[in-house]
């Protein structure tokens, strides 16, 4: 009956760990990895047309560097827009529907 009642805790504490924000670590350390199709994270993201090529022009007409730097742009602006809201689970889950399951079991991993 203890494991039962810790596996329940344990997964309690996951559920509740998915509801925090993503953070700048964990943002830089995704960057790369999304890079080939930061797009179709971002749309995932509920980020739209208009923002989407806003990014885009931004970094490759500052110069800011390449699509890795592209895609970390994109996520700092989800994770501003959305402040507390922009949650590991959101993250998770448009990382899957963008076909980067990798990407988001390696988050969810690291969860504590």
């Amino acid at each position: 009956m203890a494991n039962v009642n810790q596996a329940a805790q344990d997964q309690d504490m996951f559920e509740q760990a998915l509801e925090e924000p993503v953070t700048d670590h964990e943002l830089q350390e995704i960057a790369p990895r999304i890079a080939n199709n930061w797009r179709g994270v971002a749309r995932n993201l509920g980020l739209g047309v208009h923002e989407i090529s806003n990014i885009a022009a931004n970094c490759y007409g500052a110069g800011m560097g390449g699509i890795e730097e592209t895609a970390l742009q994109m996520l700092i602006r989800w994770q501003r827009r959305n402040g507390q809201q922009a949650t590991k689970r959101i993250l998770i889950n448009a990382l899957r529907n963008a076909g980067f399951q990798a990407v988001a079991q390696t988050l969810e991993r690291n969860i504590n």
